[in-house]
């Protein structure tokens, strides 16, 4: 680059003081010296090309004017080639072929090109990077995985009958229980008492157990840190609408990151039809390592495919999604690299032949209000292992399904389906997902029905890889059978949420009609009254143990809210088992979450 530097120089674009700053700045952060050329204002992006194209000495193609033939790319996978930083445009006379490059002409890009071209010759024409992006939209607006997978699954039936539904259930259930006769009232509290608190004992166990597994198996990485020079490029996918106000607090948040700015890659996806975003961006002029794609309104609505189209377009080796308003905490990238590093680092050394690590999910949240009852359910599901497929099975059983803060392997993300594949667990057994230690703080919190929506189709998940495990054992011994002990305990946290409810009020039920017990039954009663209140209070003071290592002191507040939290996840169960299992397609083969490690 140092050569583009002087013909500049020569050519009177740039004056010695010039690029020795940029030379300066690129010996501190590293990147390349046109990069920080144009970053520095000292020359625009159409003469950095330019300037490229003389130092190759190949002529410059406009992909807008004069594209690449379609039979070509039919044989060749588009997005891949301009991952590579190339696209092949025509083959000449049978003999050679010109290929379009942002990268400079060598012989590892002749290399590569030869694997798709073997026996021809080769000739370069140079084309800029957002030449092959705006291609890559054009051609492959719609990305194949998407499409592949085709529509998302809708929540069925309506909310009516959704509401129906529970509602039936439950005067269901409070019916028999308020006109059961004394004798099978105090038989059923007894009985669901015990088993009650049986499942919370197993729960909790598995929980402190887990948790004093993890506090001694904590060992510093063997991954020493790794310089900023040689930090992989990171794509940050950021859908954006609201005006100037939302553009300029995204682009204050993604400056507090800690990573090198040119080893970032932020893609802003804002819908074609958004006219005050599209002009705050005109007129704000955001760093040179931010993209902006313009999307159609329909799939800038679908989260899902917004995100699979910014997923086309990213450059990194990794790639996490942000929503505006959230911030990720400033070393979470670093913390990240590190973790998919040291995972292909074991599997190299240690752990040879398993499957690679696909994506990491934030362990933690925090809302600007910390004291709200939205806020709670968040802090009790994760002090309590509710997002997790087994309490006890390390950081890879994770359950929940948040599109944001999931940072992913870029290449094994696409192969898998893209973003669907993190949304819904769609990508199989060798979508491997991991937790990562560390926090995004969020301005806006959710509501308590996205909440229950959210959480209720956590449980149906688990409910599901839990049947899918037994099925295993029993009908596929072959297929890798699971131990029998991972398949019974895999049903313990969903049957424990169900019960919640059902042995709360069986036992406020035992307390109003009291006076009609007997000596008879009255011990059973008592027996089963004492294991449900029992069962509470062990749920409450582990939850609050597990706040405050968590989240501090201050989260103790919400230990009081414990039962209504718990009550508030059992109508997420509900739900899943009433509404969604029976609207669930089959999902064989789709277990993201193993027991073990």
């Amino acid at each position: 680059m140092t050569r583009l530097g002087s013909q500049m120089v020569r050519t009177g674009l740039l004056d010695p003081a010039q690029l020795e700053a940029a030379l300066d700045r690129q010996r501190q952060q590293g990147g390349y010296l046109g990069q920080h050329l144009v970053d520095a204002g000292f020359i625009t992006r159409e003469q950095l090309h330019d300037g490229l194209a003389r130092q190759w000495q190949v002529d410059r193609r406009d992909l807008d004017r004069d594209p690449p033939r379609g039979d070509l790319l039919e044989r060749h996978e588009l997005r891949h080639v301009i991952e590579l930083g190339w696209l092949p445009c025509e083959v000449v006379g049978g003999r050679h072929v010109v290929i379009a490059t942002s990268v400079p002409p060598g012989p590892d890009l002749v290399d590569e090109v030869a694997d798709f071209f073997p026996g021809l010759a080769v000739s370069f024409v140079a084309c800029t990077r957002r030449d092959l992006d705006r291609f890559a939209v054009r051609i492959d607006g719609a990305p194949t995985a998407v499409r592949a997978v085709g529509p998302r699954r809708r929540l069925c039936p309506p909310a009516p009958v959704r509401d129906l539904l529970l509602g039936g259930a439950a005067v269901v259930v409070l019916g028999c229980l308020v006109g059961a006769p004394p004798d099978v009232l105090s038989a059923a509290v007894g009985g669901v008492g015990v088993i009650f608190l049986a499942l919370v004992v197993v729960h909790l166990g598995g929980l402190v157990w887990w948790a004093a597994r993890a506090s001694a198996s904590s060992s510093p990485s063997t991954v020493e840190p790794v310089a900023d020079v040689l930090l992989p490029v990171y794509s940050v996918l950021v859908p954006v609408s609201g005006g100037a106000p939302v553009l300029q607090q995204v682009v204050a948040d993604l400056a507090s990151i800690d990573y090198p700015r040119s080893r970032l890659d932020i893609v802003m996806l804002v819908a074609a039809d958004d006219a005050p975003t599209l002009q705050a961006v005109a007129s704000h002029a955001p760093p040179s390592c931010v993209r902006v794609v313009p999307l159609e309104r329909r799939a800038f609505a679908d989260p899902v495919l917004a995100l699979d189209a910014g997923l086309a377009l990213a450059r990194g080796r990794y790639v996490v999604s942000v929503l505006p308003g959230e911030v990720l905490a400033p070393d979470q990238l670093r913390l990240a690299v590190e973790a998919f590093e040291l995972d292909l680092h074991e599997n190299l050394t240690v752990r040879r032949g398993r499957t690679p690590l696909a994506a990491l999910r934030v362990e933690r949240r925090e809302w600007r209000n910390a004291r709200s009852f939205t806020s709670g359910l968040e802090m009790v599901e994760e002090a309590c292992g509710l997002t997790r497929a087994f309490p006890w099975s390390g950081r890879e059983s994770d359950l929940r399904s948040d599109l944001t803060s999931s940072h992913c392997n870029t290449r094994l993300l696409r192969r898998l389906g893209g973003w669907h594949a993190v949304a819904t667990g769609g990508g199989g057994s060798s979508m491997r997902v991991a937790v990562l230690s560390s926090v995004t703080r969020c301005r806006h919190r959710p509501s308590v029905g996205d909440l229950v929506t959210r959480r209720a189709d956590e449980l149906a998940r688990s409910i599901h890889l839990a049947v899918e495990r037994a099925r295993r054992f029993r009908w596929e011994p072959a297929a890798g059978t699971p131990r029998l002990a991972d398949v019974l305990l895999g049903f313990v946290t969903p049957i424990l949420v169900l019960m919640y409810p059902v042995a709360v009020v069986a036992a406020g039920c035992l307390l109003l009609r009291f006076d009609e017990l007997d000596a008879g039954n009255l011990p059973l009663g008592l027996s089963g009254l004492a294991a449900v209140t029992v069962a509470v209070l062990l749920l409450t003071a582990v939850t609050g143990i597990g706040l405050a290592r968590r989240r501090g002191r201050r989260a103790l507040g919400h230990v009081l809210a414990v039962p209504a939290h718990w009550l508030v996840h059992a109508v997420a169960a509900w739900y899943a088992v009433l509404v969604l299992l029976p609207c669930r397609p089959p999902m064989r083969g789709s277990s993201t979450v193993h027991g073990g490690d």
